[in-house]
């Protein structure tokens, strides 16, 4: 096994591959990691009514949701849902990477830039190559939704006050900017007596598994995910959550009570990205650039 001292050059290097790496357009990012097209838009608070994580109808609801925001004449197929809940499945964005905080407002947004990749939005940056999908016509301050909506639940899953009655949630993040938004869900569904698996790896970025997949915390972040996948389907929606640090080096974890994460309250966090928000309403791209760096 690599020891620390190697795990944390090796996520070193990848992050300056990844920091200093050409900017694709927001065509060509999309061509690339999309599942389904760019929503069109505004998509503002007054268009969506939120289902409860326990109402019977959820999926026909959530897919009303896609429906309704999908770019005119595109035929989507609809999919075919799981009873696991994980981290990896839960953002509107096309990356498909949960995304708690859409602000990125939270302590842990300039706690932890020098162990992660995400550092704010790079569509936003003033070097960013504009093209016919983006900016947008009319422009706006936020590429996947009308700035007007980041707080809401649909958007920045954070916001979301009541889990009560969701499926067995596996969250998996590493010492990243958005790691605070991540520990909110796990600590609020937690507190609300829904099973949450989580797990923390130190100085890993976001995304880590795809892309420094060859380090040991890669593999175990997807041996974690296949148990907890197997244990959805096999009818393991009760039982005890629990939740880890993983440090570098030989990977021995510090289990943490999942109930108290961070003292991050939601209340707190709320208060933060509608500063957040705020800034992103007032600076709307127009393909100038917003004349101040991508992290808002």
């Amino acid at each position: 096994m690599a020891t620390a001292d190697a795990q944390r050059s090796a996520v070193e290097r990848m992050r300056s591959r990844v920091l200093n790496a050409p900017k694709l357009s927001m065509s060509q990012i999309h061509k690339l990691t999309a599942r389904i097209p760019l929503v069109k838009g505004p998509f503002t608070h007054e268009q969506v009514s939120l289902p409860a994580p326990d109402e019977v109808d959820l999926e026909e609801r959530l897919w009303e949701v896609v429906e309704h925001l999908r770019v005119e004449g595109e035929k989507i197929e609809k999919p075919r849902y799981s009873r696991i809940l994980n981290a990896e499945w839960t953002d509107p964005s096309p990356r498909g990477d949960v995304v708690g905080d859409w602000t990125f407002s939270l302590p842990s947004n300039t706690r932890n830039t020098n162990t992660d990749i995400l550092l704010g939005e790079p569509w936003l940056q003033a070097d960013f190559p504009p093209d016919s999908i983006w900016p947008t016509d009319p422009p706006r301050g936020e590429a996947f939704c009308d700035p007007t909506a980041l707080c809401h639940p649909l958007i920045s899953s954070a916001m979301c006050s009541d889990w009560t009655g969701a499926p067995l949630m596996w969250i998996c993040c590493g010492e990243e900017t958005i790691a605070d938004s991540i520990m909110l869900i796990a600590q609020t569904a937690a507190r609300q007596g829904v099973r949450v698996d989580f797990t923390q790896y130190e100085g890993m970025p976001h995304n880590f598994p795809r892309s420094v997949e060859t380090l040991p915390q890669a593999l175990h972040a997807y041996d974690s995910w296949a148990a907890a996948c197997t244990t959805s389907v096999c009818g393991g929606q009760t039982g005890d959550s629990r939740a880890a640090v993983f440090g570098l080096g030989e990977l021995k974890p510090a289990h943490l009570d999942v109930r108290r994460l961070t003292n991050l309250a939601r209340d707190q966090a709320f208060e933060m990205m509608k500063m957040g928000r705020a800034k992103k309403m007032a600076n709307i791209f127009t393909g100038r650039g917003l004349g101040q760096p991508s992290r808002i």
